[in-house]
């Protein structure tokens, strides 16, 4: 039985047969097996997943609940599928099929309707947006991960130790802890480059009193997590301490509006809100946090333009921030799991200003 393959032909809409799943994050989340290529066709009663002999002999092994064939002529063999399940139509994903694929699934399989709208895109998004209790305990195994490496990290953060080379130290250690990559490139900035929220670690020194934000994740059976952190080699100036003072109250003020039913843009609400009676409005310029999964970045998020509502099962980060452009800069993230009663923290250490 594979329930997430059940619960999306469940959900196909009444004029179409069918769905195709190209994408390697998309077949991996329904047949549960990585691979770098492959087509998964599901049919309202019937599914195959379609791979070349390079993963053949080990998808045959863990993938269960439809069936594997070893890929000899794509198109062909998706077409004799698609005929044997009686697929007329095919939903595809939007959000990553480009046009030039469209276009070649179109003539690999004649007869077919291949459909571009959002229709998959959108059941496939609501979907992964619930996690599972296996996708939960990866992911707060992973945010554990990242958490060990972190601290482990601080025994050696020293003035005139340089972004990148902090970065890279934090990435190993994280590997070393378990983890299976880095959820995304870290970030790692100091002083006036802190006042860039995605700024590139580089090879400036980090100094005694200037604020230092890192921001990574660990990667556990394919599922990103994601936390920030600002610390301090010595006491930050006044500016600064209140800079992450502030943060810090907008990002448990995030946490405290956290339950089902809770529109996602109101969380944000109450972070913002926050920052702006303290007179930094300006200077929070991105969301208060997105889903977390296989992906690093996933719907839905801590927005103003959301209009999803929280629902049990969903993993979100919740990471205000406040950057003075070239002065420094402030952000604390932890990741949020939402409960039937209302939420949990996947982070064990407190997410508040560590001075070393």
């Amino acid at each position: 039985m594979n329930e997430r393959i059940q619960a999306l032909q469940a959900s196909l809409p009444q004029d179409v047969e069918g769905a195709l799943i190209l994408s390697d994050v998309n077949r991996r989340y329904f047949t549960g097996f990585p691979s770098t290529a492959g087509a998964l066709l599901i049919s309202r009663y019937d599914a195959v997943f379609i791979i070349d002999f390079r993963y053949f002999e080990a998808a045959r092994e863990q993938v269960r609940g439809c069936r594997v064939e070893l890929q000899d002529k794509l198109g062909e063999q998706l077409k004799a599928a698609a005929g044997k399940m009686g697929v007329r139509s095919l939903l595809v994903e939007s959000d990553r099929v480009t046009l030039r694929q469209l276009r070649r699934y179109e003539e690999l399989v004649p007869g077919v309707r291949m459909l571009g709208d959002d229709r998959l895109a959108d059941l496939i998004s609501h979907q992964r947006s619930i996690k599972s209790a296996e996708e939960i305990d990866s992911l707060e195994r992973a945010q554990g991960i990242a958490e060990a490496g972190f601290q482990k990290l601080l025994e050696h953060v020293t003035p005139g130790r340089t972004e990148s080379e902090l970065a890279l130290e934090l990435e190993f250690l994280c590997r070393q802890m378990g983890s299976e990559g880095a959820s995304f490139d870290f970030i790692v900035v100091s002083g006036p480059n802190a006042s860039r929220p995605h700024g590139v670690p580089g090879s400036r020194r980090v100094q005694r009193g200037e604020l230092i934000t890192l921001d990574f994740g660990a990667v556990l059976n394919g599922y990103h997590s994601d936390m920030t952190r600002t610390i301090s080699i010595g006491q930050p100036d006044a500016l600064s301490q209140e800079i992450c003072q502030v943060v810090y109250t907008a990002q448990q003020a995030a946490f405290a509006a956290i339950k089902p039913g809770v529109p996602c843009a109101d969380v944000d609400k109450a972070a913002r809100d926050v920052i702006a009676q303290a007179g930094y409005k300006e200077c929070f310029g991105h969301s208060t946090g997105h889903s977390v999964g296989l992906e690093i970045h996933e719907e839905p998020g801590f927005s103003t333009l959301s209009r999803a509502a929280c629902r049990a099962g969903m993993v979100l980060s919740v990471e205000p921030g406040i950057y003075l452009e070239g002065k420094t800069g402030c952000r604390m993230e932890d990741l949020a799991l939402i409960t039937p009663g209302g939420h949990k923290n996947l982070n064990k250490s407190s997410s508040s200003l560590i001075i070393l």
